[in-house]
């Protein structure tokens, strides 16, 4: 019996840690973004963080993680996920290719969107006149509070002063 329990305690802890390296889930129509409280809609846009304490954080687009985990000071320690706006499936934000743009429509028009896949980054800026981040660049843009909804200019930068 006492090999039963441990096999228990074993299968319960190693369940957790996986779920720990697994994108939050969204339940779309159902949960809300934390940055603006609206209701996520469309995987296409959806993004998430677990910080360091496990607490889950969920957001209807890219940008709006980006402010909030910068403004809670998570931003350079939480695990991030962004959805490939082709498949709508979860991917690690440090291994997406985002496409920024004027032209590009998202929720709260942060106008940034991922993908899983450089080629599909680089055909989907060339089709609508946006610019290829790495994560990196676009933390480090949130650090510096250069991460706005459109901010009324024609260009391609994230910040407003162009």
């Amino acid at each position: 019996m006492r090999w039963m329990a441990a096999l228990m305690v074993v299968l319960v802890v190693g369940g957790c840690s996986g779920e720990k390296n697994a994108a939050p889930e969204i339940a779309y129509g159902r949960d809300v973004c934390e940055q603006c409280g609206m209701i996520i809609e469309d995987p296409r846009f959806a993004a998430a963080y677990r910080d360091d304490s496990g607490e889950e954080h969920l957001f209807d687009e890219i940008g709006g993680m980006l402010v909030a985990a910068s403004t809670l000071g998570h931003l350079e320690s939480g695990a991030f996920w962004v959805n490939d706006y082709s498949t709508q499936s979860p991917i690690p934000a440090s291994e997406a290719h985002f496409v920024h743009g004027a032209s590009i429509t998202t929720p709260m028009d942060f106008r940034i969107v991922a993908f899983a896949q450089p080629g599909a980054a680089k055909a989907f800026a060339a089709l609508n006149g946006g610019v290829e981040h790495t994560w990196a660049d676009l933390v480090e843009l949130a650090l510096a509070d250069d991460i706005v909804p459109n901010p009324g200019v024609e260009d391609n930068h994230l910040h407003g002063g162009g």
